[in-house]
């Protein structure tokens, strides 16, 4: 008895169709690539076989590809040539086709430059051009996002949340918002699109933990420091886009026992060119307990 042949991989056969990832059982992570790669321009369907591979470079070309200026647009393109660079261009020769292609379409260099040697004429041109102005915050083209749905400010017989409360019998002030949280291990998402920096501790209190994300794209010149959080296996260096998950709700009651009445909540911070900005004036929608003086 003959056997049949193999069916082919759903997104290697020739179906002219191009219908969602799900409905072609491809695998998750070739999904999410697949996607990514549509919202960068490109051909999602020809380079989902790279999978999570393909992620870190997709995410910055996304970035460059809804950049609002010449000047952004050319650097996270810059970086998205880096990431391609770690990879092996044998083991994802679509990859390194339609991403080079697609650089040059957004940095007005030629497509055909080879990839082993990377975009020469256009890492010249963005060494010799001046730095761009950096927006105010408030000019921002995107507002950030809660980075837990639905954000609510924590006021409790512990403290208020808002920007500039009083702390420590006012000896300082809250320099960011305190944003609820349901319970620990909630999940916590991105408010900027960014790469994340280095997980530090505050102190030697338990669950004190940060995750720091440098803003790039549109919120570039913007820090987001999210404390309570616990990044589990993000890696330090790793590009978000908004929304995406960087990690689960530490208890911060834990960090402080003495405070009865305090929330669950998860402190926001957002620095502009390292100065505190009040995370309310870029939030959309939110509403604060803070005296208006």
């Amino acid at each position: 008895m003959l056997k049949q042949p193999p069916a082919p991989h759903p997104l290697l056969d020739d179906e002219p169709r191009h219908p969602k990832p799900w409905e072609r059982g491809v695998t998750l992570d070739e999904a999410v690539t697949w996607m990514i790669a549509n919202e960068a321009g490109l051909d999602g369907r020809a380079i989902a076989l790279s999978g999570q591979a393909a992620q870190p470079v997709l995410k910055f070309l996304r970035a460059a590809a809804q950049a609002p200026s010449d000047g952004q647009r050319a650097r996270l393109a810059s970086r998205a040539k880096a990431a391609l660079d770690k990879l092996n261009s044998a083991d994802h020769e679509a990859l390194f086709e339609h991403v080079t292609a697609r650089i040059g379409e957004l940095t007005h260099a030629s497509p055909s430059v080879n990839p082993e040697t990377g975009l020469q004429e256009f890492a010249s041109r963005l060494v010799n051009e001046p730095p761009l102005p950096r927006v105010k915050p408030t000019e921002l083209p995107s507002m950030i996002q809660s980075p837990i749905p639905g954000g609510v400010e924590r006021n409790d017989a512990d403290g208020n949340g808002w920007f500039g409360a009083s702390r420590d019998a006012g000896t300082r002030t809250h320099k960011g918002v305190d944003i609820l949280a349901s319970a620990p291990d909630d999940p916590v998402f991105a408010p900027i699109s960014g790469t994340i920096g280095e997980h530090v501790w505050t102190s030697n209190k338990k669950n004190r933990r940060i995750v720091n994300i440098e803003g790039t794209g549109p919120y570039d010149g913007l820090k987001a420091r999210l404390f309570y959080v616990d990044p589990g296996s993000l890696k330090v260096g790793t590009s978000v886009t908004v929304g995406d998950p960087v990690g689960s709700y530490h208890d911060v009651r834990a960090a402080y026992p003495e405070r009865k009445n305090m929330q669950h909540h998860v402190h926001m911070e957002t620095l502009y060119d390292g100065q505190h900005v009040d995370p309310a004036t870029l939030l959309p929608n939110w509403k604060t307990a803070r005296p208006s003086t």
